[in-house]
Order: C-alpha cells, then sequence, then structure tokens
C-alpha cells in the first residue's frame, strides 16, 4: 500500500509508508538478534521501547532526567533487587538506545504505548501498540548462511525504492507547498527506515 497524493499534472504521487511498527522493529532487531534466551529479548523489547519514548524528547536534559526516573523507579523494586552496578549499566544502555531513535528516526514523533515479543516457532512477532492501534511485524531473530541470497533482492528493493521516490519530489514540485507540507515528512521518514535497514540487512534477509 502507498500513500497518494494529486499534484497538478492530475497524476497521482505515491510514497510507500512505514508506520510506527515497522520502524520500530528495524530499531529493536539489532539488539535481540541472535540472542538466545526468549525471556532476554523480551526484557531488550522493553528497555528499547523506553529507549525509543525517551528519544521523542529534544532537550538532553530532559532525556536524563526521564533516564534517571526511570532507573530509580526499577532499582526500587523490592521483588527485583538491582544488581551492583545496574544504576550506570542500565541508564547507559537508555541513553544510547534513545540517542539511537534520535539518529536513526528524527522525524517520527510517535510514541509506544506499549511493545510486546510474541514467541512462534522460527520468528518472533513483535506487537506495538502506538496509541492508534495494535501492529504486528514478523522479527527473524536468528538468520542462517542460507538466507544470504536474500541480501541482493532486499537491496535492490531500497533502490527501486530511491528512485521512486526521486520521481515522486519531481512531481510535487509543481505543486506548491506540496513538498514541504506532505511528501517531506514522508520521504524523511521512508529514507530513515532505509538507512536503518541497510545497516541491518543482513539480519532481515537470512531467515533460518
Amino acid at each position: 500500500m502507498a500513500l497518494a497524493y494529486r499534484c497538478t499534472t492530475g497524476q497521482h504521487i505515491r510514497v510507500r509508508p512505514y508506520t510506527t511498527a515497522a520502524c520500530f522493529a528495524t530499531y529493536v532487531l539489532p539488539h535481540v538478534l541472535f540472542v538466545a534466551a526468549f525471556e532476554e529479548r523480551a526484557r531488550v523489547v522493553q528497555a528499547c521501547c523506553l529507549g525509543w519514548n525517551i528519544g521523542y524528547f529534544p532537550d538532553a536534559a530532559e532525556r536524563e532526567r526521564h533516564i534517571a526516573a526511570t532507573v530509580d523507579l526499577l532499582a526500587a523494586d523490592p521483588l527485583n533487587p538491582a544488581p551492583p552496578g545496574f544504576r550506570e549499566g542500565y541508564g547507559g544502555d537508555l541513553r544510547a538506545l534513545a540517542e539511537a531513535k534520535r539518529d536513526l528516526f528524527p522525524w517520527r514523533f510517535d510514541s509506544i504505548v506499549r511493545a510486546d515479543l510474541e514467541r512462534r516457532q522460527r520468528t518472533d512477532i513483535l506487537a506495538v501498540d502506538d496509541g492508534r492501534g495494535l501492529e504486528r511485524v514478523e522479527l527473524v531473530v536468528s538468520p542462517t548462511p542460507a538466507g544470504l541470497p536474500r541480501v541482493a533482492e532486499v537491496l535492490a528493493g531500497m533502490a527501486a525504492d530511491t528512485t521512486a521516490q526521486r520521481r515522486t519530489l519531481e512531481e510535487a514540485r509543481r505543486t506548491p507547498g506540496l513538498v514541504e507540507a506532505v511528501a517531506t515528512p514522508d520521504m524523511a521518514t521512508a529514507y530513515c527506515a532505509q538507512r536503518a535497514d541497510l545497516r541491518l540487512v543482513s539480519g532481515r534477509c537470512c531467515r533460518p
């Protein structure tokens, strides 16, 4: 499915949509790839959810306050005493996750209400609620060399998307204000997702 906008030529220009869940899945994947224990992967997803939401805040001092509050809350849990070095270690992880979100998806301002990992036989399912609905995305967390030929296929898809977006921008320029109002944000998000995908292409394409 693609988003369609009408330009001055009467034609519809299309931009491939990237949902919050799809972007969040790309953001999560490198942190769960090759993690053997499902319980540990589920904990990582929760940390990524916190990091994504903390990364929403533009002010570094405010992000630090949210990190400190989160660490304090977790460290005070009487049922799960924090091990030595927890504050520094988990706080550093949240800081790195928040910065990764800001680096990879600076144009996405959607918070994650809830993110859960569901176990399947060969893959995990990432269930993401962004406040507008629940979406599930498949994660391949244990790729094998047998899937490497698919890397070229995905790279070709990225190239095709980029070419299509260039044509979209050329068409959008013919309608005053359309690029700034609609097309640019959508294409910026697409670019961010493609850049993140490129960093993780071997992991996403090698299926068990």
